[in-house]
């Protein structure tokens, strides 16, 4: 893809007193890039523009955070790609409790109503409107026990963590043979 080139002053100049009738400071500037998203998309997508120069219009604009720190391109593209997801979010949030929910899509109030129904356990009846709910309860969980045991000391009084010489040695071809699904080799007694 051919990059695009920087737009002149004037144009950036000109989109900043457009940005700038839309700005208002008190609105912050998270929901006004969610309001001024899609069309600030369409400029990068299909209007030759670049993040930078929209970044450059809207510092010129006022468009800033409170540290005053100029746009750059990568930073929009950044804050731009925020506020899509919250955007995403609060949709599908809305869509989930409405009922509508879009095919295939399970919404993240779904999951957290899934991952909290009992599993196998009895069922409970519902819960009268007006009564206060049972309060859940939770096993405790333990580690599995495990075969490996800590080295016994050496004998010597050394206390070395050095694994001993004395391991067994591993025979290459045979691992190969196994991961590439060959039995073990029966070992010959000469």
């Amino acid at each position: 893809m051919p990059r695009k080139l920087a737009r002149p002053d004037a144009d950036v100049q000109k989109l900043a007193a457009e940005l700038q009738k839309r700005w208002t400071p008190a609105d912050g500037i998270a929901p006004w890039l969610r309001r001024n998203g899609p069309r600030l998309r369409r400029m990068v997508r299909d209007g030759g523009w670049t993040w930078a120069d929209i970044g450059r219009a809207m510092t010129l604009a006022g468009i800033t955070y409170g540290s005053g720190t100029p746009w750059t391109g990568a930073l929009l593209n950044v804050k731009m790609a925020q506020a899509r997801s919250h955007l995403r979010k609060r949709d599908a949030k809305r869509d989930g409790d409405d009922g509508h929910a879009r095919p295939g899509f399970r919404s993240p109030a779904a999951s957290r109503q899934r991952a909290a129904a009992p599993v196998g356990g009895p069922a409970q009846a519902p819960v009268p409107d007006g009564a206060a709910e049972p309060e859940l309860t939770f096993a405790l969980a333990a580690l599995a026990p495990t075969k490996f045991s800590l080295p016994a000391p050496s004998q010597d009084g050394s206390e070395s963590n050095k694994p001993s010489s004395a391991r067994k040695q591993v025979d290459v071809e045979e691992v190969i043979r196994r991961l590439q699904g060959g039995g073990a080799r029966q070992k010959s007694e000469d």
